[in-house]
C-alpha cells in the first residue's frame, strides 16, 4: 500500500591538477525521481480541489501524488572545490581553499505543497591555513556559508493549525495553514579556527 518509486540518474566526479599546487575537484549528480501509483496522501492546506486526477484534493481529503518528485530530493547537486598549496617553510605547507555546493529546487512535501518548496541555492565556503608535510598537524581558519544563506533543514505543516482561531474567527488552517521551519548549523554563516592533530 506504499506505492512505488521510479528513479534514474547519473553521477560524474572529477579531479584536475591544472598547475603545480592547484587542485580542482568536484562532482555532479542528476537524480530524476518520481512516485508511481501513490494515492491516498493527505492534501495540503489550500490545495485545488477536484473529483479525479493527480495533485488535486479529492472529496475524501486525499490526493494522488503519482508523478511527483521525491520528498527532499533535488534533481541536481553539484560541488566544486579549488585548493592551492605551497611550502612556506621547511616545516609548514600553506593552503587556501574555496568550495561551492549547489542544489536545484526540491520539496519537503510529497504533494509539492508550494509552501514547502526550497528554491535552488548555493553555499560557499572559504578556508586558509597551514599543515605539516606529513599532515599530522593542521591549523585552519574557515568561513562556512560565506553569504549567510538561509536554507531550512525541513519544512513541516503545523498539524494543529485547525485549532488556532484568529481575530477573523477563522482557523489558521482555513487561512492557509502554518508551517514549521528548522534551520540547522549549515543555515548560518560560521567563522572559526580548527586545529587537527593525529598521532
Amino acid at each position: 500500500n506504499a506505492g512505488s518509486l521510479k528513479t534514474r540518474g547519473f553521477e560524474v566526479e572529477f579531479t584536475a591538477l591544472p598547475t603545480d599546487g592547484l587542485t580542482l575537484s568536484g562532482g555532479t549528480t542528476y537524480n530524476d525521481t518520481e512516485y508511481r501509483d501513490l494515492p491516498g496522501i493527505p492534501c495540503y492546506y489550500g490545495q485545488p480541489t477536484g473529483t479525479s486526477g493527480t495533485n488535486v484534493c479529492l472529496p475524501n481529503g486525499t490526493t494522488d501524488v503519482s508523478g511527483n518528485q521525491l520528498f527532499n530530493a533535488p534533481r541536481w547537486t553539484t560541488s566544486v572545490t579549488a585548493r592551492y598549496e605551497r611550502p612556506v617553510s621547511q616545516r609548514w605547507t600553506g593552503f587556501v581553499q574555496g568550495d561551492v555546493y549547489h542544489r536545484s529546487s526540491f520539496y519537503f512535501s510529497q504533494t509539492q505543497d508550494p509552501n514547502a518548496r526550497v528554491g535552488a541555492n548555493a553555499i560557499v565556503g572559504l578556508a586558509a591555513g597551514v599543515h605539516t608535510p606529513d599532515d599530522r598537524l593542521s591549523i585552519t581558519a574557515f568561513v562556512r556559508n560565506l553569504f549567510d544563506k538561509r536554507v531550512p533543514g525541513f519544512i513541516l505543516p503545523d498539524p494543529v493549525a485547525g485549532a488556532y482561531v484568529g481575530p477573523t474567527g477563522q482557523t489558521d488552517a482555513a487561512l492557509g495553514g502554518n508551517y514549521w521551519h528548522s534551520m540547522g548549523p549549515n543555515s548560518y554563516r560560521m567563522i572559526g579556527l580548527s586545529v587537527n592533530f593525529r598521532s
